[in-house]
């Protein structure tokens, strides 16, 4: 019962929690003594979390691209770098494309890992060592590896979905005359997921910073932005820095509202 009244009070406090989380993270961020800006409003962002949101599940996830979709034009459209406006330009068609491929992904890799286990032999020996497993700590072990593999095959179409969005969205975004340009690798970004798993695995948790930077490096190498003209046209816009609640409160729950 209290899991249930903490996810309520969750779900209603979403909308607030994006709005402030992304307005605290752009408003202190800045390029060339100009800083970033976001004017989304919380009516909009529920919309979008908690009405297109609570259809995912009723729509056995067809509405997920949609859904991405919007939450990705919320986030841009309404992002600006002083007082000039980020324009979205992004295509719906393009993100069920990326979805419905990932899903064969998906699939395949599913089947091959499936056909692999069987013919490893390694089900039969869980099976028969399951008994003496169940008694001791070794079980623990062999679930933490079951959920490793899990991920490492899953790792193949989560990173071609956020890899292929990613370029869609910041392809297809503008400032001004200016263009910004993603070329993240589906196979470098697995790579990487897979890589870092192991490492954190092996490390018991202590690489996972290092993990993050990793990523966080790779992302920033592979995004450019095609200046047309002088950047040092845009103007500063003077607003006051807002609270960091929202963002102090995604941190807690692990929640990121980034690209």
């Amino acid at each position: 019962l209290v899991s249930l009244v903490f996810a309520l009070l969750f779900v209603i406090a979403l909308p607030f929690i994006v709005v402030q989380s992304r307005r605290f993270q752009l408003r202190v961020s800045s390029w060339r003594n100009v800083r970033f800006g976001f004017d989304g409003g919380y009516g909009e962002a529920a919309r979008i979390y908690l009405g297109i949101g609570m259809l995912v599940p009723l729509s056995l996830g067809l509405i997920i691209p949609y859904f991405e979709y919007l939450k990705q034009s919320f986030f841009i459209r309404n992002s600006r770098y002083g007082n000039t406006p980020f324009r979205f330009e992004a295509r719906l068609g393009r993100f069920y494309v990326i979805f419905l491929i990932a899903l064969a992904l998906m699939m395949a890799v599913g089947v091959l890992a499936a056909v692999a286990f069987a013919y490893s032999g390694l089900g039969t020996w869980i099976s028969k060592a399951l008994p003496q497993l169940a008694r001791s700590h070794w079980l623990i072990l062999l679930v933490l590896l079951f959920y490793a593999f899990a991920f490492a095959v899953l790792s193949i179409p989560l990173a071609y979905v956020n890899s292929r969005v990613t370029n869609e969205c910041l392809n297809h975004t503008l400032l001004g005359s200016n263009r910004l340009q993603s070329r993240l690798s589906a196979r470098h970004l697995a790579g990487l997921y897979i890589g870092n798993l192991v490492l954190v695995v092996l490390t018991l948790g202590l690489y996972a910073p290092w993990a993050k930077i990793r990523l966080l490096r790779y992302r920033l190498e592979s995004t450019a932005v095609l200046a047309d003209g002088q950047l040092a046209e845009f103007t500063q816009a003077a607003a006051p820095v807002p609270s960091a609640t929202g963002e102090e409160l995604g941190d807690l729950l692990d929640v990121d509202f980034g690209f």
